[in-house]
């Protein structure tokens, strides 16, 4: 009878433990593999559009404000893969962009050289073309307004040549195939670090179901990358437009971008690549030498906070290689680096400051950082005489460069008086939100929720519309700028019939409103409050838009009591 009790209960612990573990393995595997396949399915969903897309997205967003896959056309030209579409006048970022007909983003110009004159030609990418700001914010331009005021004669003409997204290679089309019609006293080359690839939308589309990566891998690596970065930086990782570029060490060990070959389609593999590259950077100069023009080789760092007078751009294993071409074939080197790190400690400030949108990794040149490359530009023209004799009086050289150095600070504080409105911790988004929250805050007036080509959720509001709030101690109101651009004058808002006073800023394409409450909002109260939104009416629209439209309405924002 014992033998058979101690029989029955023999324990089946280690079996069971078995089991469990098993199962939490199963699990564990079937989490990561959807992790896996939900990171594809998302990666997939925001694939970069291709070139043959562009028409389809033309008509899938027309009358929106548009992105660079509206302003771009496939070009006849098999050397310059895309231009420009010439006569544009449209909206980009909130801000007015016109295309001449010669299909660059410039003042109309002829063919022939106006009397007096001397022409400086840019070629470049989207941060010479003026990548979301205004024309005359842009370098070209910088160069040009201050080169005349001090000239003691001729006119100075500073055509921006530049397209978003163009490399060397096809910038040495460029400048066979247009530029050199003009019959320019000057080049600029400007270099960018991945001025070795193409972009995006001109490459193969990226097989995301391939199992020759894993995607939850490159994600937490990516993330691990970003949260050490903000622990020893306070900042975020790279800037937007190289994160997506692979690296490779060098025969040195050090760390540089690199093209995506397998991405590139066969017959635009010569345009990628650094041999390539410098192979087309000696090709420009030789281009320009046997026309007798001189040429400047200008390089845009990014980030300026690790350089040093000994230690500049040019000795970054980044730009190294180009630099020692482009000198080795006689280009004159324009490198900002040091220029752009004495602002930047005499204004107390940091690289990230002088990005065009830190906030989402896009470092772009702010204006103050354009103007200092121009700075730059003109330092090393009035070093090297290349300028014609007389053209700018030598006892007004260091006024000329102190004048660059006046409007970096000018637009720095005009920066500054833009910055978007701050919020306290507590702040609540109301939009946007879940349906059936903003179906609480919002009152008449609203039209449905739209997406736009960014993947941003926004909505217009009629010339008047309501919001309904709780207690509120401040209301912010954040604004697209496009098709008009919204002012204070546009605008009112109005609680219990009393027209509020608030404040208006814009940068970058966004445009905020920041609303004062009175006290007697901030108090406890049955009904919710209704605030009432006037705009006047958007008058320039699509023949197709047949909706009565007011404001476009990004993000609203409360602080409560």
């Amino acid at each position: 009878m014992k033998n058979s009790s101690a029989k029955t209960n023999t324990p089946r612990a280690p079996s069971k433990l078995r089991g469990n573990l098993l199962l939490a393995l199963i699990s564990t595997l079937l989490c990561l593999l959807a992790a896996e396949v939900g990171l594809r399915v998302i990666q997939s969903r925001r694939a970069p559009i291709t070139l043959r897309d562009l028409e389809t997205r033309r008509r899938q967003f027309e009358g929106r404000e548009v992105t660079l896959g509206h302003i771009v056309v496939a070009s006849e030209n098999p050397g310059l893969v895309y231009e420009l579409i010439p006569n544009l006048d449209v909206q980009w970022w909130g801000l007015p962009v016109r295309i001449n007909s010669w299909g660059f983003r410039d003042d109309e110009f002829a063919t022939n050289t106006p009397p007096e004159t001397v022409r400086i030609a840019v070629l470049g990418d989207s941060s010479a073309f003026g990548w979301k700001v205004r024309k005359e914010d842009s370098y070209p331009d910088a160069l040009e307004q201050i080169l005349n005021r001090f000239s003691s004669g001729p006119t100075f003409e500073v055509m921006n040549f530049a397209v978003p997204g163009y490399n060397t290679a096809m910038e040495r089309e460029l400048l066979r195939a247009k530029v050199l019609r003009v019959k320019p006293d000057l080049v600029v080359l400007h270099f960018e670090v991945n001025d070795m690839d193409l972009p995006n939308f001109v490459k193969k589309p990226v097989n995301h179901w391939r199992l020759n990566r894993c995607y939850l891998w490159e994600f937490l690596s990516r993330r691990r990358s970003r949260w050490s970065s903000e622990r020893a930086n306070g900042a975020r990782a790279g800037p937007i437009g190289l994160a997506d570029l692979p690296m490779k060490k060098d025969e040195h060990g050090f760390w540089r971008y690199t093209a995506e070959r397998e991405r590139i389609p066969p017959e635009l593999t010569g345009m990628v690549g650094e041999e390539n590259c410098k192979a087309a950077i000696s090709d420009i100069k030789r281009m320009c030498e046997g026309k007798g023009i001189p040429a400047v080789f200008v390089l845009n760092p990014i980030s300026v906070d690790k350089y040093s007078e000994t230690s500049r751009a040019i000795h970054d294993p980044l730009f190294a290689a180009y630099a020692q071409a482009a000198r080795g074939a006689g280009f004159a080197i324009a490198d900002p680096s040091m220029t752009i790190r004495e602002f930047l400690e005499a204004q107390k400030l940091e690289s990230r400051d002088l990005w065009i949108d830190p906030q989402n990794l896009d470092g772009h040149p702010a204006p103050p950082r354009l103007s200092l490359i121009a700075l730059e530009i003109a330092k090393v023209l009035l070093a090297n005489d290349m300028l014609p004799p007389g053209g700018i009086d030598r006892t007004r050289h260091d006024q000329l460069l102190a004048a660059f150095v006046r409007r970096a600070v000018s637009q720095w504080a005009s920066m500054e008086r833009g910055k978007p409105p701050q919020l306290a911790g507590r702040a609540i988004t109301i939009l946007p939100a879940d349906p059936e929250s903003e179906a609480t805050y919002l009152g008449e007036g609203w039209y449905p929720r739209e997406v736009n080509s960014y993947g941003e959720v926004f909505r217009w509001t009629k010339p008047k519309a309501q919001l309904l709030l709780p207690p509120t101690t401040r209301l912010v109101i954040e604004v697209g700028t496009g098709p008009r651009r919204p002012g204070p004058s546009d605008q009112a808002f109005i609680l219990d019939g009393q027209v509020l006073r608030s404040r208006f800023t814009r940068r970058n394409g966004r445009a905020w409103f920041e609303v004062s409450m009175p006290e007697s909002a901030a108090q406890k109260r049955d009904n919710p409050l209704r605030l009432v939104i006037k705009s006047k009416r958007v008058e320039r629209l699509p023949p197709a838009e047949k909706r009565d439209l007011g404001l476009l309405v990004y993000r609203v924002m409360i602080e409560t009591p």
